[in-house]
Parts: C-alpha cells; structure tokens; sequence
C-alpha cells in the first residue's frame, strides 16, 4: 500500500541546532524498514532547508526532517505534501499556526513564563541549571568574530491532522528551549518546556489520548563550527481507539501518532532542529501532520 502524507513546517525566532544522538530518529531494527530514503521537491514546491525524510515499516509510516533558523528571518511555516510513490514532497508557505493550551505541560527548571524574558539575563540566571551544564564554547564562530551574546529562545511543534473534509487538529506536541551566551563564548541552557496534548472528544466525536512520554532531558553536542550546544529532546505516544468514526472500537488495535522533537542552541542566536511524525496502526494512513518551529 502507498501512502500520500501531508505536513506543514512553520519557523519562527533565534535557534539553530546541531546532530546529536537522535538526528536519524531513535534506534530501529532495520529488518522492518520497507522504505527509507529523502524526499525532493516536487516542480511547483517551494524547497523546506534540510529537506524532507520519509521511513515506511511493516508498521506505518514516518515523516521528518530538520533544518536551521535564525532571528530575524521571521515566523516561516510550510504545508507538506508527500508522495513516496514519486519521491517528492510539496510545500507551500502557510500563515503560522496557534497551539491550543494544553493542560498537560511538562516544564524544564525554572517554570515555564508567560513570555520568554530575551533582553535581561540577571546575575542569578546560571542557577537556573546545574553547572556543569555552564561549558566554554570554543568555536569557530568566537575565534571569526561571529559570536552573538545574548539569551535566546526557540519553539518547535508538530500537530496531528484529522483528514480532509474535517481537517481539525487531533494530537499536538510543542517544545521550548532558552538558552543565554556570553561575550566570552560561555553557553547553557536556561530551561525547556514540553507541552503534548490529545483532543477528546473531537468535533467527530472521537478521542485521543496521550499513551506515553519520554523527556530526553538535556545533553551536549560538540560542533567544530559552532562548538558546545546544548540540546532538548522529547517524544509523544498519542493512541486512539475509536478513529475514524463510526466504526467499532478497537482496544487491542488502537491507531498510534508519535511525535518526537529535538532542538539544540549555538552559540551564533541561531537553533538547529529536527521533528519526526509516525503514523501506525489502522486507518494512520488518513492522518496527516503539521510542524511549527519558532
């Protein structure tokens, strides 16, 4: 069976992100992959920076990419569409999403604020993480003059789509990061915020829930260009046993959406990310995706 995915990727703020433990998804027995290879833009497609990765499994399916942003190149979104048939995608740039509240936050140290405070980083901002966490980065970007000081700040999202006519939002996954740098090249991460959330009931009357989480924690990755980075991960299990509507539950055969982020501060203001969407279990094909990174 093939599929036709859709998804849409939005860039908003001042991050940029390096390869870390998961930059090829987590760990898969390769015995299940039927398909895995990069996608190209289609002929009347705009092309997405990193481009579009496409994995299909004796499971499902799984989207993904990841890419580089930086302040000052605005809010950016893109609407997704995949033909693994044809190995390309389409996208199309998209007025930005708005998450919905969540109610099922999962914050770093400190709390999560109302809005990210960008401009001040007072004397007390390292206790906001352990130390070991405050590292010199000697980067190439120090020594050429390109390092930007500064606290900075970064959103990633990807949300669950019902299928056309309907086209309402069914799972949504969001993550946060602020990281600070300093004039000497000291950087670390300030605190990040995890927000997954399952509609139910949807406007079709069915439900979805969250099945399980993982917080990846933070760790450090080390970049010949940019030097040390620190990075933020997390990954969602949505499960739904009453999709598509009408039809007779399925408790022992629930249709399954994961949402994995990751996203790691340099030392430039810039942020590298990376999103992955699966899509399993019956009637998944129908899904569709978007992704919202600020």
């Amino acid at each position: 069976m093939s599929y036709t995915k859709t998804a849409v990727l939005a860039v908003v703020g001042c991050l940029a992100l390096p390869i870390s433990t998961y930059a090829n998804g987590p760990p898969q027995n390769r015995q299940d992959i039927e398909q895995d290879f990069d996608l190209a833009p289609s002929a009347n497609s705009v092309e997405i920076p990193g481009g579009v990765h496409y994995r299909r499994d004796r499971k499902g399916i799984r989207i993904g990419g990841h890419g580089t942003h930086y302040p000052g190149e605005g809010t950016q979104q893109w609407h997704i569409e995949v033909d693994p048939n044809k190995r390309t995608y389409k996208a199309t740039p998209m007025v930005p999403e708005e998450l919905p509240p969540s109610g099922n936050e999962q914050k770093g140290v400190p709390p999560f604020p109302e809005r990210p405070d960008l401009e001040d980083r007072s004397s007390d901002r390292s206790s906001f993480v352990p130390a070991v966490w405050r590292v010199p980065s000697y980067s190439l970007l120090r020594k050429v003059g390109w390092l930007n000081p500064g606290n900075w700040w970064g959103s990633i999202a990807i949300i669950g789509i019902d299928p056309p006519p309907q086209k309402f939002r069914v799972t949504s996954t969001q993550t946060q990061i602020s990281w600070w740098v300093d004039n000497l090249g000291n950087i670390g991460m300030n605190w990040y915020y995890d927000a997954p959330h399952a509609v139910s009931p949807t406007p079709v009357n069915t439900h979805w829930y969250i099945d399980w989480t993982v917080n990846l924690g933070v760790w450090w990755y080390q970049s010949w260009i940019t030097g040390w980075e620190p990075c933020h991960g997390f990954k969602v299990q949505y499960k739904n046993i009453d999709f598509p509507p009408g039809l007779p539950k399925r408790p022992n055969n629930p249709t399954l959406i994961i949402h994995q982020t990751q996203m790691c501060g340099r030392s430039d203001s810039g942020y590298d990310y990376w999103w992955w969407h699966w899509e399993y279990g019956p009637y998944s094909a129908l899904l569709s995706a978007y992704l919202i990174v600020s």
